[in-house]
């Protein structure tokens, strides 16, 4: 689990800028990153968490531009698996139809496509 935020929270600048990260869940303990070189190259985690419903979702999942396409992403993810499958019944993710590599990490991870739905940003006129 990675340990410095400000070490995350500057991988994520970097790696997934758009991303949304509240750095409160890497105290869930599913947080997982991979080191390359000594330094962050690729974290997974969890958006979301209820050891009460069996229910999580991943996110926040990320390889550093450079590094892309060395199975990473493919370990990390596994790793975060690995550990939900302990507790949980239901895991879960979103990812864009357009992201080919994660969608293949995700699916070299087990997962399938379930179904497909729009996002929609709504602005006052």
């Amino acid at each position: 689990m990675p340990s410095d935020v400000d070490e995350v929270m500057e991988f994520y600048k970097i790696s997934y800028p758009d991303n949304w990260f509240d750095q409160g869940l890497l105290d869930s303990g599913f947080y997982f990153a991979l080191k390359h070189e000594n330094r962050l190259a690729s974290i997974a985690g969890v958006h979301v968490y209820s050891k009460e419903y069996g229910v999580s979702a991943l996110g926040n999942i990320t390889t550093l531009p450079s590094l892309r396409g060395n199975g990473f992403a493919t370990k990390v993810t596994a790793k975060v698996v690995k550990e939900l499958l302990k507790t949980m019944k239901i895991i879960g993710l979103n990812v864009k139809s357009e992201n080919k590599s994660a969608i293949k990490c995700y699916q070299n991870n087990g997962f399938e496509v379930h179904c497909t739905y729009d996002e929609l940003f709504l602005k006052k006129k």
